[in-house]
Parts: structure tokens; sequence; C-alpha cells
């Protein structure tokens, strides 16, 4: 794990390869270390022996991805990371449970008050987001990690994700967020349904 957080550190000291230059001081990770990961399949009631797992939520987006990091059920870190930020952080955590949201269960929406061009610019957005989910859980897949993709949350939890002080009073978060890194923690903490089990692709029955 030392290793993995060395990894961690030096990635966000110098940025992916495609690099971000100007990401603000407040996306750095911080120094608390992270928990040990159990070996094998992760259940959300299963009883490990004490040893926590990291629950990665991620919120897919075309610029900067939602990400929570998620211990024994309180969230430690949240960021904002690229797609190959994020390839470089799942090569450093493969044995954490990554819980991507399904942004292709969406339903293509049109607003009938915008005009044709503005809805095909808002098709061509959303096209691109599922484009960068296909290839997060592809590269998941092909890292061989635990995870599940999960349909847009509702209800209580959507409110949540729009609003900051909704969110910290249903999570306990009192750092700063925004909207994708809270749909993130949110998918972490609520996207595993009770005795749900998450298992790697290679452990698949086929």
């Amino acid at each position: 794990m030392q290793q993995f957080l060395a990894q961690s550190r030096a990635y966000f000291e110098q940025g992916s390869k495609a690099g971000d230059q100007q990401r603000e001081a407040k996306e750095q990770p911080d120094e608390r270390p992270l928990p040990e990961s159990v070996a094998g399949g992760f259940s959300a009631d299963s009883d490990d022996g004490g040893v926590m797992t990291l629950v990665v939520g991620i919120d897919p987006d075309m610029d900067k991805n939602g990400v929570a990091l998620v211990s024994d059920g309180q969230i430690t870190e949240l960021h904002g990371m690229s797609f190959f930020q994020l390839q470089s952080f799942i090569d450093a955590y493969p044995d954490a449970v990554y819980v991507v949201e399904d942004v292709e269960a969406n339903l293509p929406v049109f607003n009938r008050q915008l005009t044709v061009r503005k809805n095909l610019k808002v098709a061509q957005d959303v096209g691109r987001v599922k484009g960068v989910a296909r290839l997060i859980a592809d590269y998941l897949a092909a890292k061989d990690c635990r995870f599940i993709k999960v349909k847009p949350l509702t209800g209580r939890f959507k409110v949540a994700k729009k609003k900051a002080d909704v969110f910290n009073r249903m999570t306990g978060w009192t750092g700063s967020s925004n909207a994708d890194k809270r749909d993130a923690a949110l998918l972490a903490l609520y996207g595993i349904r009770r005795g749900q089990l998450v298992v790697r692709p290679s452990e698949v029955p086929h």
C-alpha cells in the first residue's frame, strides 16, 4: 500500500501526460493513509474480519470525472480527474472496488424550447460522456478490477447531488465539493445494494 500511496502522490504532483497544469490546490489529495483492500469478492454486508475496503465512486465526465474515495462508510477524499489521471489512479489502486455511474442507462431527452442546433450540441456532449464512461469500464475490465455499473441515483440522492448542504448533512462531509464529486460519493456510499457481490471480471463464470 505504501508503494501505491507513493505512486499516487507522485502522480498528482506531476499531472498526467495529457496534463492539467491549472488544477487548483484543493484538487490535490491529502496525506491521510488509505486502508488496505480485502482480497477476492466484496459484498456490501459481508464480514471481512475488520479489514476495510476502499470503495471508489466515479461520475464520468468528458473533462473532469468526479471521483470519491470511501473507506469504512466514510468519505475520505473527493477529486476531479481527467481520463488519463483516472487511469493512473486505477493503476495505483487495483484492489479497490469501483462503482461507476451507468450514464448509458439515461434515455435521450430533448428540450423543445431549445433550437435544433442547441439540442444537437446537448446530444453531442451526452454522447461524449457516454463514450468516456464506456472507456472507464473497459479499462477497469482490462485491469481485472472489481467494479459495477450503477444507474443514476434518484430521489433524495439526486437532491443531495445538486445541493451541497443536503449532501453534507446526509454524508457528514465538511469539505468543498461540486455536483460531479458529490454524485461520485453517493455512488460509492449507496450504489452497492446490500448483499450484492462485486467480483473481478476474471472471476465471472462463462
